[in-house]
């Protein structure tokens, strides 16, 4: 459900509220804190609910206090407005479906060209608009443009330009320094530490403004030899011989260049860009991430797919609205209008398949990407801006630059016994879905997961607990010797439980050669810390558990050789509260040549938590 759904809802229910109680004008009404609680309501939405009826005039706002006004709208208020916006922007059934949902009447007027754009405010002039919302083409365009929207402005007639800073006139555009700044601690994160910037606009002043931002930035972060790596574009389009210049610089004296940052205004080619890069020998993702600063609907369905900042499309046209609907209620109060104010909006970075680790490196991602650290008590906070899955991406340090070929995945198809994403598969409850049967990198390892379409395709070895007996109408094993018969530097155990209890021992990992043991890991759950935990006693937990519950009500921590894996718990959009939790185990073999026979896995058939493994994989001396 969109935000704006959720604020004519509390509208709605506002409007009915303050229609029964029947209050005389000048009563104060309660706090809208106090009024989310009692009727129910969101407080975001009814702060804004509240706000809209202080524009129309049945609620007068004083500060935090709240009045019932003097005169009243009517019961159904539609705002006019009209929508001048390019016929090919993907963002066209978004601005009608946001107006519709605020309540606001608006006209869509396409435009093809900047002419026909001009053509339209022109007009738009000239029949006295009730308010302009447009959204104009680059910025280098901008003086066919931008002399007729101040004109709409100098009439008094409420505007707002989308994307765009626009004298005299209100704007809400994306803020570039922020999102620059977040590709930074991203690019920094998966190892890189030299990139390139490319403008492929004009130098205008918003990509002088990127310029600036990335020559600091480079300081910042210590990129010191890009801090000059910059290449202007033409404007019109990418040109093959600006792109093999390119190529050319990144395999000369740009060697060391593992990323490009590409800045724009409009929409390109992207398929084009890529393929001559190919070419010409610079392949993307392996030999160069790229990251674009913009998006738009081209980066999405190009191969590979190209990562890119993006803005909340319904709140970017949430807060258009919002702006010239306050304008429109202000001039009606007072007969002018407000003045022009700037909306910078936040953008996150949306990773595709452009970007990778930089060659050579596959480094941990920092602590500013994920708030699970041994030594932060806090847990794992799944609304955190970083995006998540690429919490698979953190290598132990044992792994961090070994080629893949190192590792050696362990079959485990004779001791599988029940369904991952199947009902009551996996630990008798819910089915572990999105995790499908073949080679998952986790961490650095590869795991051959098993299990199939069908529900007698076995993926998991589920150990005997209290609550978990029986699987393929046998009963589940309380102990497991999976034979391993190699050579390792380090075992890897790609694993999860549930039922977990607090600092709760209910299994234990021992590694053999023959009968002599080398060692052994025990399992112990972290489960729901009690709410009297102090902080000292909480890290010495984080210290003490390798282990947490499956389900995203429990806090999750990264471990001592012990890491979590979030994936969504199914496909929906809105799953980020739905995470569930798989974790990696590390044994780093005393005798780094030695052979290992085997593992022997045994758990606590007395207690409720239960053990499943998905996998098994060893690094190789």
């Amino acid at each position: 459900m969109s935000c704006g759904h959720d604020v004519k809802e509390a509208e709605d229910r506002l409007r009915e509220w303050l229609g029964a109680c029947g209050l005389p004008t000048g009563s104060r009404l309660p706090s809208v804190r106090i009024l989310s609680g009692q009727l129910g309501i969101r407080y975001y939405a009814l702060n804004r609910a509240m706000t809209n009826l202080a524009l129309q005039g049945m609620v007068d706002r004083q500060g935090y206090k709240l009045f019932i006004a003097g005169k009243r709208a009517p019961e159904k208020s539609l705002y006019p407005c009209d929508v001048v916006v390019a016929r090919r922007s993907i963002y066209l059934p978004s601005y009608r479906k946001v107006a519709k949902e605020m309540g606001i009447q608006a006209t869509i007027y396409p435009w093809d060209s900047t002419e026909e754009l001009v053509a339209i405010l022109k007009r738009l002039l000239h029949e006295r608009s009730p308010g302009v919302v447009f959204a104009p083409p680059s910025e280098a365009y901008s003086a066919a443009w931008e002399t007729v929207a101040s004109k709409l402005a100098d009439q008094d007639i409420p505007v707002v330009c989308v994307g765009h800073r626009v004298r005299n006139i209100s704007s809400v555009i994306g803020d570039d320094d922020q999102a620059l700044e977040v590709i930074f601690r991203q690019m920094t994160d998966l190892g890189h530490t030299d990139m390139a910037l490319m403008a492929l606009s004009p130098r205008t002043s918003a990509s002088m403004g990127v310029l600036s931002q990335w020559r600091w930035l480079c300081r910042k972060y210590r990129f010191t030899s890009s801090e000059d790596r910059f290449i202007p574009g033409s404007g019109m389009k990418l040109m093959p011989e600006e792109i093999q210049k390119l190529a050319r610089q990144l395999k000369g004296d740009w060697k060391d260049c593992t990323a490009l940052v590409v800045y724009t205004d409009k929409e390109y080619s992207i398929q084009h860009f890529l393929d001559e890069l190919s070419r010409n020998g610079v392949k993307v993702p392996s030999r160069l991430s790229v990251v674009f600063l913009g998006d738009f609907n081209a980066l999405h369905v190009s191969s590979p797919s190209v990562s890119s900042t993006a803005i909340d499309v319904t709140l970017l046209h949430e807060t258009v609205y919002f702006l010239l609907r306050r304008a429109q209620a202000l001039k009606a109060q007072t007969g002018v209008l407000p003045r022009p104010s700037v909306m910078r909006l936040e953008q996150e970075l949306v990773l595709r398949e452009s970007t990778t680790f930089a060659p050579g490196s596959r480094a941990t991602l920092s602590k500013n990407a994920l708030a699970a650290r041994s030594g932060d008590t806090r847990g794992f906070d799944p609304g955190l801006e970083a995006d998540v899955e690429m919490a698979w991406l953190r290598p132990y340090d044992s792994c961090a630059h070994v080629p893949e070929s190192r590792f050696s995945t362990i079959d485990i198809s004779d001791f599988v016994n029940r369904p991952i994403n199947f009902r009551r598969g996996w630990f008798g409850d819910l089915p572990l879905r999105n995790l499908k049967p073949g080679r998952h990198t986790i961490h650095g390892i590869p795991f051959q997961v098993k299990g199939g379409n069908n529900r007698k395709d076995c993926g998991v070895i589920v150990l005997q607990s209290l609550v978990n007996s029986v699987g393929k109408a046998r009963k589940l094993p309380s102990k497991v010797a999976c034979r391993i018969d190699q050579p390792a530097r380090a075992i890897y155990i790609l694993h999860a439980c549930g039922y977990s209890k607090f600092l709760n021992r209910f299994a234990v990992y021992t590694f053999y050669n023959g009968r002599k043991k080398l060692g052994e890991v025990p399992i112990i759950s972290l489960g729901k810390p009690p709410p009297e935990i102090t902080p000292g006693e909480m890290k010495q937990a984080l210290q003490t558990a390798n282990i947490q519950d499956w389900w995203s009500d429990y806090p999750h921590f990264d471990f001592q050789h012990s890491r979590f894996a979030p994936m969504l718990e199914d496909g929906s959009a809105d799953a980020i509260r739905r995470h569930v939790f798989l974790y990696t185990l590390e044994w780093i073999n005393p005798s780094p040549d030695g052979a290992i026979t085997h593992i022997e896995v045994t758990a606590d058939a007395a207690q409720s938590t239960t053990l499943g493994i998905l996998g098994v994989s060893l690094l190789k001396p």
